[in-house]
């Protein structure tokens, strides 16, 4: 069986199959994409007290954090809420459309959304009630993904440099462990 497969490599037709398909995998690989990936990235209570006198305000915030984590931009980005909160406000300032739909549902649609780029859509609400519930986020080819989020240190430049050097090391080390162990299966043949 070796044999056959070294045959086939050796000839023409089996390294013109091998190069397209090793290209045609690299073309997936590479060919630049849009991702849309969301979260709820804080959601906060308090309760202020009233300047005349009387009970406690009650104030609640809430972030939604929207990118497009691909390379390529993305179209037609639309994040529906359970309903209309009584304040919002989308950070960095943005074109955007905003939709009532049926069961008083609201819909905010962006134009576009570049690679790499995000918006936030910051809510208060000052009634005591909960804050609205996000019930989809998706573009033109799809829905988005929601993200975990949480609080995480910020390492120095230099710690991130030498990470990736290890990082680097470590796989060509390896790469190169399965290429000796697949150059001496080859010399040494079945």
């Amino acid at each position: 069986m070796l044999e056959i497969i070294k045959e086939f490599f050796s000839s023409n037709i089996g390294q013109s199959l091998s190069i397209a398909g090793l290209i045609a995998i690299a073309t997936q690989l590479l060919t630049a994409r849009g991702r849309l990936g969301w979260s709820v990235t804080h959601q906060h209570f308090y309760q202020l007290p009233n300047p005349n006198g009387g009970a406690n305000i009650p104030v609640r915030t809430q972030e939604i954090w929207v990118q497009n984590t691909g390379r390529a931009a993305i179209d037609g980005v639309e994040v529906t809420l359970n309903y209309q909160p009584q304040h919002y406000e989308i950070w960095s300032p943005r074109k955007f459309t905003p939709d009532i739909l049926p069961n008083d549902r609201l819909a905010l649609t962006f134009p576009s959304l570049a690679g790499k780029e995000f918006f936030r859509i910051s809510i208060i609400d000052t009634r005591g009630v909960e804050l609205p519930n996000v019930l989809s986020v998706r573009w033109g080819n799809g829905q988005g993904k929601r993200l975990p989020m949480r609080p995480m240190r910020v390492f120095p430049r230099s710690v991130l440099i030498a990470f990736a050097c290890v990082s680097l090391i470590g796989t060509t080390t390896v790469f190169y462990f399965f290429l000796k162990v697949g150059l001496r299966l080859y010399v040494l043949g079945p």
